[in-house]
């Protein structure tokens, strides 16, 4: 989640600079209010991803069925 925030934040200024969304307006020392949110997002993002990397990224789990017993097929619920 950390880098898909971190790879929109990025992608926010391009994407407002090929539409060229003048209609937002510039504000804060001359970016749009979404291009400002993006820089906190990036850092955030970033300073997620530093951690995760630096305590090791746990290996995901893959579901692993329960051993089956032999000629046992269960039970249907009941309704």
């Amino acid at each position: 989640v950390a880098t898909v925030a971190a790879l929109y934040a990025i992608w926010r200024p391009i994407n407002e600079a090929m539409r060229g969304d003048d209609v937002r307006g510039l504000g804060y020392f001359g970016l749009t209010t979404s291009q400002f949110i993006s820089i906190p997002v990036f850092l955030g993002a970033l300073l997620i991803v530093a951690v995760r990397i630096s305590r090791g990224v746990a290996p995901e789990k893959t579901y692993e069925p329960p051993p089956e017993k032999d000629g046992d097929l269960g039970t249907a619920p009941r309704l």
